[in-house]
């Protein structure tokens, strides 16, 4: 493998041009869930816990749909490479198709037993009420999501990254908005607390589906949906759509399955502790919003220049956006290294829950370069190229058989919290090391694309 770094200025603008926007809207989602932990932080633990909890199947489903929308956007960025654009319309017709299936079985379950669903994460009675309320309201956003997140996610594959940031972006102010509103009773509604968190939610997706129904059928000079690509799918299109994301969607669900068992062992350790790891969790996904950005272009990136035919670019481009991706990790842990010692005291929690919050950060710190490496390489480099089968045997392998077997092996040792979360995190060396030995191989370089869709 060539290890040169561009030199290219063109290159770096591009990169820029396509991270940045991807980035800031992770930064607002990052900032808005902040406000949301703090809102429901400032009436007490049980009601931080409850919300936490109860927007885990939620946080499964939406790797579920990352899936779905990750895996269909290497086709569709190869494809606009080779400007292709039929092809990349049936590929969003598909993805659309399946996410909706998907929302309706998860929102089916999640009504039905809202009570059930909350025991599997914790066993304080209080929490479990709360955060039933919760999913009983929350539950027909899945179907909104499914239809927003899917098309916006695989416009941003045709380079199109500033509309789906304006798109969330007022989505998400709405929910915040809407969520001072209803958990505190402003403005003549009554105080609902965590259910009125919920309802803010539900709100902000009704209006960001509708926004995004309405593109559809507006924005067609780029990806024209059309009624019939949902009934009669093509064969080979839909053997190569199948091959390339069914991996991706059994990588995030299982990877997203994963993260739930963190969470289940953590709530086994006491409400304190999952308030601790809820704000931690707040700060950790801070530090993901740049690594996203890139990790997110990278598959635009590569994925243009494979499906166009430029192999020799694309293995540069992979390299230069690896050391991009490893200067971030380090600034993002310095980052939360500085802020460390004073975000806690904006929440109304125990000093017990501060202590183990700040010690989970720490561990948050340390694997913060590791977590940006893998990020890009995983999610964008390897997948780009059509490599999905070994990005979900590296991903699934170092989570299942090193994370948490450790992490179940420390908690059942009775160390304590951050103890257990260094146990899940020594799965990201390993998955660096790999990681890197599967790049320089060049096995993960392909033009994915067919001559003639027929």
């Amino acid at each position: 493998m060539t290890l040169a770094l561009s030199r290219d200025k063109s290159f770096y603008r591009k990169l820029f041009t396509l991270a940045l926007p991807i980035a800031g809207q992770n930064l607002i989602i990052f900032a808005l869930n902040m406000l949301d932990t703090i809102m429901l932080g400032s009436m007490g633990e049980r009601e931080l816990a409850a919300a936490g909890l109860a927007n885990q199947p939620f946080f499964v489903f939406t790797l579920f749909l990352f899936g779905i929308s990750s895996g269909s956007s290497i086709l569709v960025s190869q494809y606009y490479g080779k400007e292709d654009k039929q092809s990349v319309s049936k590929i969003m017709s598909y993805a659309l198709l399946v996410s909706f299936i998907l929302s309706a079985v998860f929102m089916g379950v999640i009504l039905a037993f809202p009570k059930q669903t909350m025991q599997i994460y914790s066993n304080d009675p209080a929490v479990v009420k709360l955060g039933a309320g919760f999913l009983r309201i929350i539950a027909p956003s899945y179907l909104l999501t499914a239809i927003s997140t899917t098309y916006l996610s695989i416009l941003r594959a045709t380079e199109d990254v500033r509309l789906p940031l304006k798109i969330n972006t007022l989505a998400l102010v709405i929910n915040g908005v809407l969520n001072y509103i209803f958990i505190f009773g402003k403005l003549g509604f009554p105080a609902m607390g965590v259910n009125g968190s919920a309802l803010a939610t539900l709100i902000a997706r009704i209006i960001e589906c509708s926004i995004a129904i309405y593109l559809m059928y507006s924005h067609r000079e780029k990806i024209a949906i059309k009624v019939r690509y949902f009934i009669k799918w093509d064969k080979l299109l839909a053997k190569d759509f199948s091959r390339y994301v069914a991996p991706v969607i059994c990588n995030e669900s299982f990877w997203g399955l994963g993260v739930s068992v963190y969470s289940i062992i953590l709530g086994r350790m006491g409400t304190s502790v999952v308030a601790a790891y809820n704000v931690a969790q707040v700060f950790e996904k801070f530090a993901s919003v740049a690594m996203m950005g890139v990790a997110n272009a990278a598959v635009i990136i590569i994925g243009q220049q494979l499906g166009a035919g430029r192999e020799k670019k694309a293995e540069e481009a992979s390299t230069t956006l690896l050391a991009v991706s490893v200067g971030i990790g380090i600034v993002c842990g310095l980052i939360l290294f500085v802020i460390n010692p004073f975000i806690f005291n904006m929440y109304n929690i125990s000093d017990e829950s501060v202590r183990c919050a700040r010690q989970i950060l720490f561990v948050i710190m340390g694997a913060s370069i590791f977590k940006a490496f893998n990020c890009t390489a995983i999610v964008g480099v390897i997948r780009a190229g059509g490599d999905t089968t070994c990005a979900l045997l590296l991903d699934l392998s170092g989570m299942w058989l090193i994370g948490l077997p450790l992490g179940f092996l420390f908690w059942k040792l009775g160390l304590p919290a951050y103890s257990v979360y260094i146990g899940f995190m020594v799965d990201e060396v390993y998955k660096c090391v790999v990681g890197w030995l599967r790049v320089r191989s060049r096995k993960w370089l392909k033009n994915i694309t067919r001559d003639f869709i027929t």
